[in-house]
């Protein structure tokens, strides 16, 4: 794409201009496509390579996301309309281009315009991956060359539909422990930023002798309330510097994704996670009529975690050495000995394609079990934790006050 200033006079001879962008690095390839468009260009020029970058990222930045059930919804729609008979551009202009989301129009309109231009249905949806995943785009190429895309892109959006719900499950398992830790040591933050220095001038008032737990939470409040800003400041800076290290260091990101799996509870959603949308990825491309080695290839750039991504290439190793599929997975040492029976099963009787659905299935269900009694599990947890740091703060409070209280009885 290409970012150009223009004028032109439409079919009315009314001027109309400003910014477009175009799929065109040529001007007169852009010049062309916008007077086929009806009107009269009557002046236009490609911005500055960087202008246009600064533009594009500009654009981006106050644009509306598009959520995965929009993406969803277009891809039915989309089905529905070539099962009709309706050509491809005019489904493409219905579906996206009257949108509720101006993001998702925008889009919709530069797919026609790419797919006008000569580009194939999979490359311009391909150009939009955070909207359009990888498998969407490989699903529409299938179909296009198979002449059965109304199917490819039904079985698009319901993979659509079923990756959010994993993702949001994911997210569900999250959220709670994060906001109970938060809402933990936010009250904590309180108690010792407000509530110990109006303690400690009373202790102060009267010269006692302090006990060393009572000294320490003064020093800890002492710490917050003269540098407040400075640690929250670093909280924030070491939580940004080590996410963005994490994505963008690859050995960095690896030994994060290996030790989250290590992680009790969190481990384990992690792990059942993976393994659905594995299944569920490759159960979608065997039944498109990608062969196994194509789906692991494909796989391996879609899947997060690193671990489980190189554990993938194991099994596509072990494959082209001639090992029967179910010792391949079982060399990944990452699937379960349930996940290894069901592809040997599905191998020996032709019917992989709907053992991997049935264990994509499983684990999801596996993955809504666990998120809905993760709160049980991490409300108690939640309890000691937070009940043990307020009961250390108030022994440290208390046992002074105690002992005044001792001296005054004694005197």
């Amino acid at each position: 794409m290409a970012w150009y200033r223009y004028k032109l006079l439409d079919h009315q001879g009314r001027p109309r201009g400003g910014l477009i962008d175009l799929p065109f690095e040529n001007p007169l390839s852009a010049t062309t496509y916008l007077e086929r468009q009806g009107g009269t260009v009557v002046f236009l020029q490609p911005l500055p390579g960087v202008l246009g970058i600064l533009v594009t990222l500009v654009y981006r930045f106050f644009q509306r996301p598009v959520k995965p059930e929009e993406t969803a919804e277009v891809l039915t729609n989309f089905s529905v309309m070539l099962r009709a008979g309706i050509p491809a551009i005019t489904a493409i202009r219905d579906s996206m281009g009257q949108s509720d989301n101006p993001t998702l129009s925008r889009i919709g309109r530069e797919i026609v315009t790419r797919v006008e231009g000569g580009a194939t249905l999979a490359n311009a949806f391909g150009t939009y991956p955070r909207v359009f995943p990888q498998t969407v785009s490989f699903l529409l190429g299938i179909g296009e060359q198979s002449g059965t895309l109304d199917r490819t892109s039904r079985d698009a959006a319901n993979h659509v539909k079923r990756l959010n719900q994993i993702r949001d499950d994911v997210k569900k398992a999250v959220t709670y422990p994060t906001f109970m830790l938060l809402a933990i040591f936010t009250a904590l933050g309180f108690w010792l930023a407000v509530v110990v220095p109006t303690v400690t001038e009373l202790f102060e008032s009267f010269d006692l002798d302090l006990p060393a737990l009572t000294l320490g939470i003064i020093a800890v409040a002492d710490v917050i309330g003269e540098y407040t800003f400075t640690v929250l400041t670093a909280i924030v800076v070491t939580i940004t510097a080590v996410m963005a290290a994490v994505k963008n260091v690859p050995w960095l990101r690896r030994l994060w994704h290996k030790a989250l799996l290590r992680i009790p509870v969190f481990g384990r959603i992690a792990a059942i996670s993976n393994i659905a949308f594995i299944s569920e990825y490759l159960s979608l491309l065997l039944s498109a009529g990608v062969d196994m080695l194509s789906s692991l290839r494909t796989l391996r750039g879609s899947v997060k975690n690193e671990v489980y991504r190189e554990r993938l290439q194991i099994v596509a190793d072990e494959l082209v050495a001639g090992r029967a599929m179910k010792d391949a997975f079982e060399s990944a040492g990452v699937f379960p000995p349930f996940v290894q029976r069901m592809v040997s099963v599905g191998e020996e009787s032709g019917s992989l394609t709907e053992q991997l659905q049935y264990v994509a299935e499983e684990y999801e269900r596996r993955l809504n079990s666990l998120v809905a009694g993760l709160s049980k599990a991490i409300e108690p947890i939640a309890l000691m934790i937070g009940g043990g740091l307020f009961a250390l703060v108030a022994a440290g409070l208390f046992l002074p006050i105690y002992q005044l209280i001792g001296d005054v009885a004694a005197m």
